[in-house]
C-alpha cells in the first residue's frame, strides 16, 4: 500500500470477521437425505435445502466444522455426522404390516 493511500485504511475491532473470507469454498448438492459430502466427510444439513446447490466453505485442515452458504448468505455452520451414532438411534416401528396393506388392496 502507498503512503498517501494509507489515511483509507481502517482497522478492524473484530479480526474473526475476516475468516470466512479465508476458507476454501466448494459448491455442493445436497442430498436427498439432506446431507453433504467434504473430502470424505458427512455433513447434515437443514431438509430446506435438499436438491440446491450450496456453498461450502472450510479449513481443509480442520474439517470440525463446515459453513454453509446459500444465495450468497451464510445459512448454517455444522459439523460432521457420526455415522456410528446414526446407527445406533433407535427407529420407531412400522405400525402397519404389508400383510395388511395387501388385504386393504383386494
Amino acid at each position: 500500500m502507498y503512503m498517501p493511500q494509507s489515511s483509507s485504511l481502517k482497522m478492524l475491532h473484530d479480526p474473526s470477521i475476516l475468516e470466512p473470507l479465508l476458507l476454501r469454498r466448494e459448491i455442493r448438492k445436497v442430498r436427498h437425505d439432506s446431507t453433504i459430502s467434504v473430502q470424505n466427510h458427512v455433513f447434515e444439513v437443514s431438509p430446506v435445502l435438499i436438491g440446491k446447490r450450496v456453498e461450502v466453505r472450510f479449513a481443509p485442515d480442520d474439517l470440525s466444522e463446515v459453513l454453509i452458504y446459500d444465495e450468497g448468505a451464510e445459512v448454517t455452520r455444522t459439523k460432521p455426522v457420526s455415522l456410528h451414532e446414526k446407527a445406533m438411534v433407535k427407529r420407531e416401528k412400522l405400525a402397519v404390516r404389508l400383510s395388511e396393506l395387501d388385504a386393504e388392496e383386494e
